[in-house]
């Protein structure tokens, strides 16, 4: 239930847009008593490993869909999977500990890891 109740958030999230991610990220932490309790959970089907499956599965498409291939190397396939790792504990590390940053700046930051082939969209 946890994991649907996130997809449905992010459907309509453009991953490659800075104001869309931003929006999304202000809506996690209007969300917090949710987020804080799913974040903390690290059982078989915590929302953290759900969320990187999910944005990993989002951003190898739009990479393909960028580079016009059915295929993605080894190498962007590893870099999209370790970027979502990332900013998903990153994430989780701004909602939990961070009550100063703003969710645009922390986006941007995020941006600027992306794996080249998605920075070029």
């Amino acid at each position: 239930m946890v994991a649907w109740i996130f997809c449905y958030s992010q459907f309509n999230v453009d991953v490659l847009s800075v104001e869309s991610a931003a929006k999304s990220m202000n809506q996690v932490r209007n969300d917090y008593i949710f987020y804080k309790g799913a974040f903390e959970d690290s059982s078989q089907n915590a929302l953290w490993q759900y969320m990187v499956d999910y944005f990993t599965d989002r951003y190898l498409k739009e990479a393909m869909r960028i580079l016009n291939t059915e295929a993605l190397d080894a190498e962007t396939r590893f870099s999209i999977r370790l970027y979502c790792h990332g900013t998903v504990a990153m994430t989780r590390e701004w909602l939990l500990n961070d009550n100063i940053t703003p969710a645009d700046a922390i986006v941007r930051m995020m941006f600027t890891s992306l794996p080249e082939p998605l920075k070029s969209h």
